[in-house]
């Protein structure tokens, strides 16, 4: 019965696949409901989504090299192949098309790529955030095209398809093949990862991983296919040219290959490549390296279950004891050091969180955020109110207090006491939870918690600018919490299934929102502007939920009805305009053109463009945020005070605690709560 079904599926594949062969067209489909991705091609569950310059023929050329990677070869795992097929199909994972780089549309649209819409992710409709980054058209010729098509399906396969389908290939979990694959290959010197240090240096460790082991398996799978001397290796970031340096310098790579890639994707041969993408000079390798010798992966899967097992046990114990504080934490303690030593280098973190009703859950990791991620996943699983703490880290115990208590902490909404976190609606759609002097930064699961603090950073500053620990202004701090206000990181599908859950529930009219971070869209400038040269979203979607409280406790000045800050916008913008004009007189300086946006939503992003200038935020030292563009053009304080008079009064004269220096995330006083 085995052998029958491994052969109707083989049989399966080849037919799906017979007749196609890379110089087949393909229908080039046009829907503008992905808009900017006007165009689409569906290749074997892979959706190819296209930018509107971006020529017919390179996305067929695209699909093509896709199903070269499809073809059938006697090594091929029907099974595996099957069902890496059916996960591409049923997480809608897609590749994204553009042509030259982001340059050719910064230069176009006369903006940031990040700010650009092309720069997100599919919004409508079931895609969202299963993909990765871009594949490029180059011009006809570009040696380099076959690489950039080759390097981005993979990252696509492996990055996305491969750690949905094996946990061996998720680059989120430190004790996964993958991320040690990546460890041994940076511990051999064979993988240099000096150019991807300023990812780590904002504070993105999730990024980091992410795009160390994503990079690391397109170098291991290309020299294990036989391009190394086509791709010109060794080079500065990969040390190997050939399968038999893989597999003697890199074993774990190497049995990743044989057991994984080898069983579900084909080697492209290198003139059919060619053939499809003409170079002007490059010429065929001779190719010695991709050869299918005999490699035992018996074992393979079953010691990746039982590695799986193993870090469930630690993670989660499924026993009922274990799910209250009464549990052996002796148990706990040495499967977390046997851990600790095993896979994290003795560096290892253990958060734990104790309930109010008694029950306990815990959290490990090789990083802190990871251990904290841990612990907080189980503990909104099973609904235990309660912070998660570090317990310990390497082998030192930190936390001394206690883990049994008996008291009820869980209240009802009407109570005053009550937390944001502890709302069912809340933990329907939000993992992560920062409190700061009341005012909540939430995180979806997807939102890394480095991007969670960052924001709550921020808010921090924002709030407490001269950073002593107390709000410069208690009443603006007091409006956001008594209101509820939340800043969400998050993305748009995210955005989407919280307001659908949240129909019918205290979350629909008790929630304050006024701005959003978007994860896969913001630019994220981890450790502040003026370190990373970047300019952080943060600043301005922060600020619009802060200054919430200031129309509302000065109201006379900022206020949403006829106010000072009103005044000075009509000046700037050469006149009072009730809507947006369809040109501003030449001598506006604010010129905000969002047909969209009322008159309110004018005075609010009025009040974002002159705090920023006012502390400096848009001096051209740091960024180019404030690079010529048709909506402001004033880039820091002394400008201000020369050209929009009112404006540096009203923020400068009137004594308000407004902020003064520009917030970088890196809030210096512990007072920010972690749930």
């Amino acid at each position: 019965i085995l052998i029958m079904k491994k052969l109707f599926l083989q049989l399966f594949l080849i037919i799906g696949l017979i007749g196609i062969s890379y110089a087949d067209p393909f229908k080039v489909n046009k829907n503008r409901q992905f808009n900017p991705f006007i165009k689409y091609i569906d290749v074997e569950n892979l959706r190819l989504f296209s930018l509107g310059e971006v020529s017919n023929d390179f996305m067929a050329k695209v699909a093509n090299t896709y199903l070269l990677m499809l073809k059938d070869n006697s090594q091929i795992d029907s099974e595996m192949r099957s069902q890496y097929l059916e996960i591409v199909k049923n997480n809608f994972i897609y590749q994204r098309i553009g042509l030259e780089g982001p340059e050719y549309y910064e230069k176009k649209l006369n903006n940031d790529f990040g700010s650009l819409p092309q720069s997100r992710t599919i919004e409508n409709g079931p895609y969202g955030d299963n993909v990765t980054d871009y594949i490029w058209e180059y011009k006809e010729g570009s040696d380099m095209q076959i690489n950039e098509v080759i390097e981005h399906l993979l990252h696509t396969i492996t990055n996305v398809a491969f750690a949905i389908q094996f946990s061996d290939w998720n680059w989120e979990d430190p004790s996964s093949d993958i991320r040690l694959a990546t460890k041994e290959a940076i511990d051999n010197g064979i993988f240099n990862i000096s150019d991807y240090q300023e990812i780590i240096n904002r504070g993105d460790t999730e990024g980091f991983n992410k795009a160390i082991t994503t990079e690391f398996a397109y170098w291991l799978i290309a020299v294990e296919w036989g391009y190394g001397d086509f791709l010109e290796l060794p080079n500065s970031e990969f040390r190997l040219r050939n399968q038999n340096e893989i597999a003697k310098t890199l074993p774990i790579g190497h049995r990743m290959y044989k057991c994984y890639v080898e069983k579900i994707l084909n080697p492209p041969e290198l003139k059919n490549l060619i053939s499809i993408f003409p170079t002007n000079g490059k010429v065929v390798h001779e190719v010695k390296s991709n050869q299918f010798e005999e490699f035992d992966c018996s074992n393979v899967i079953d010691e990746s279950n039982e590695r799986k097992s193993n870090k469930d046990r630690v993670q989660k114990q499924q026993d009922s004891s274990y799910a209250n504080c009464d549990w052996n934490f002796n148990e706990i303690w040495d499967e977390y050091l046997e851990l600790n030593n095993r896979e994290f280098n003795s560096n290892g973190y253990l958060f734990i969180v104790k309930g109010g009703d008694g029950r306990c859950e815990y959290g490990m990791g090789q990083e802190e955020n990871e251990a904290f991620n841990d612990c907080n996943k189980w503990k909104n699983e099973n609904s235990i109110y309660g912070n998660c703490k570090l317990y310990a880290k390497g082998e030192e115990a930190t936390l001394n207090e206690s883990l049994i208590n008996t008291e009820k902490t869980k209240k009802s909404f009407n109570n005053n006491d009550i937390k944001l976190h502890e709302l069912e609606c809340m933990n329907e759609s939000f993992d992560k939870f920062a409190e700061v002097f009341g005012v909540y930064v939430v995180g979806t699961p997807r939102a890394s918690m480095s991007k969670v603090k960052h924001t709550a950073g921020v808010l921090a500053q924002y709030l407490d600018n001269d950073e002593d620990g107390m709000p410069d202004d208690s009443k603006i701090s007091s409006y956001l919490s008594k209101n509820n206000y939340i800043v969400p990181v998050w993305s748009s599908r995210d955005r989407e299934k919280f307001w659908e859950n949240a129909s019918g529930t205290v979350c629909e009219d008790n929630i304050g929102m006024a701005a959003s971070m978007y994860y896969d869209e913001d630019q994220w400038a981890l450790g502040g502007i003026e370190k990373t040269g970047q300019w952080d979203t943060n600043l301005e979607e922060v600020w619009h939920v802060v200054s919430s409280g200031w129309y509302e406790i000065y109201p006379k000045y900022f206020g949403n009805d006829r106010s000072m800050l009103h005044d000075a916008m009509d000046i700037a913008r050469g006149g009072y305009f009730d809507k947006v004009p369809s040109t501003y007189p030449k001598n506006a300086w604010y010129s905000y053109n969002d047909q969209g946006c009322s008159y309110e939503c004018q005075a609010h992003e009025y009040f974002y463009w002159i705090l920023m200038a006012n502390i400096n935020a848009l001096d051209k030292s740091y960024t180019d945020k404030c690079r010529p563009n048709d909506e402001w053009n004033i880039c820091n304080k002394s400008e201000l005070k020369n050209i929009d008079t009112l404006a540096f009064e009203l923020l400068n004269n009137y004594n308000f605690m407004l902020p003064t220096k520009i917030p970088d995330g890196q809030y210096k006083v512990d007072i920010v709560n972690y749930y």
